[in-house]
């Protein structure tokens, strides 16, 4: 019985590129890198299916951040996320777009009410070994946290008054906010 000699794979045959899975153009030809050089520059996935759905705000990201709290002041950190959502929300409703001074003014108010957020978790927690007057100056920070909160959140301008309504218009029912007429 003759035994068949043992071949070492030449060195094309074991390139990521002939992976298994990966099957060339031709056979003599190597594949075309998905990623990377060979590519166009500007690839960015499939037409249509990449990137933030249509409506989103993950174009609008500004990069300021609340920061990370610890494991046990976790729902802190997502309150504090929601908040500034919010306010986002609310300023675009208002002004139309977030621009630089809308989100530092909104990073402002949330880190405020971060501070109180904190202040009061950190008075429940050790509240029963602080002295009175630890405690009061927990309170304190509290209450200065939502003061400066209000200053920052009263700088964003969310406070737009409706436009005035004459008699008329209200008896026409312009306001949208009248009652329908028909049997109580």
């Amino acid at each position: 019985m003759a035994k068949t000699p043992n071949k070492t794979p030449d060195k094309k045959a074991i390139s990521p590129n002939n992976a298994p899975g990966r099957a060339a153009a031709s056979p003599d030809e190597a594949p075309k890198p998905r990623f990377g050089k060979g590519q166009p520059a500007h690839y960015c996935g499939k037409k249509g299916r990449s990137g933030a759905p249509k409506g989103s705000a993950n174009a609008m990201r500004h990069g300021l951040r609340a920061g990370k709290l610890p494991k046990d002041a976790k729902y802190i950190e997502w309150q504090m996320n929601s908040l500034r959502r919010e306010l986002e929300a609310a300023v675009i409703a208002v002004k139309g777009e977030v621009n630089l001074l809308d989100a530092a003014t909104i990073q402002t108010a949330v880190k405020w009410e971060r501070h109180g957020a904190l202040a009061l978790r950190w008075l429940r927690v050790e509240g029963d070994k602080l002295k009175p007057t630890e405690r009061l100056h927990f309170s304190r920070e509290i209450a200065r946290a939502s003061t400066e909160r209000d200053k920052a959140l009263a700088a964003l301008g969310l406070d737009v008054k409706p436009e005035p309504i004459d008699l008329t218009t209200y008896l026409q029912g312009g306001n949208g906010n009248e009652r329908p007429q028909g049997d109580k």
